[in-house]
């Protein structure tokens, strides 16, 4: 739509446009919706392994999961920097450089963190 064309839509026309993809986040009597009229979006199924349909404990130890991984990448490679510059001065003739001790590092790392998280029952 032009910018001329928009200027011309009557009041109906402009409520009813919508770009697409839009979702009406309050509407009251419609099928999704919660008791205070809140559109649920995407609708959840009755299936309980829908993670709509989680209990609320679940849905925070989801997000503590995230979280915790977010944190460690982070943690980890602030943690290793003041480390690294100071393994020339304490290994003067080790032939590994910084790139490969790094890789090291970011390789060994998550697989310890990962095996005790695949190991837990569903």
């Amino acid at each position: 739509m032009a910018w001329k064309e928009a200027f011309e839509l009557s009041p109906s026309e402009v409520r009813a446009a919508t770009p697409p993809g839009t979702v009406i986040l309050l509407d009251v009597g419609v099928a999704g919706t919660s008791s205070n009229g809140l559109v649920r979006q995407p609708q959840p199924s009755s299936d309980p392994r829908d993670p709509l349909n989680f209990p609320f404990w679940r849905k925070l130890v989801a997000l503590f999961m995230v979280s915790f991984y977010a944190f460690v990448a982070n943690f980890t490679s602030s943690v290793i920097a003041p480390a690294l510059q100071l393994w020339n001065f304490t290994f003067p003739h080790d032939p590994k450089s910084y790139s490969e001790l790094s890789t090291l590092v970011a390789v060994r790392c998550p697989p310890n963190y990962n095996k005790s998280f695949a190991e837990t029952d569903t």
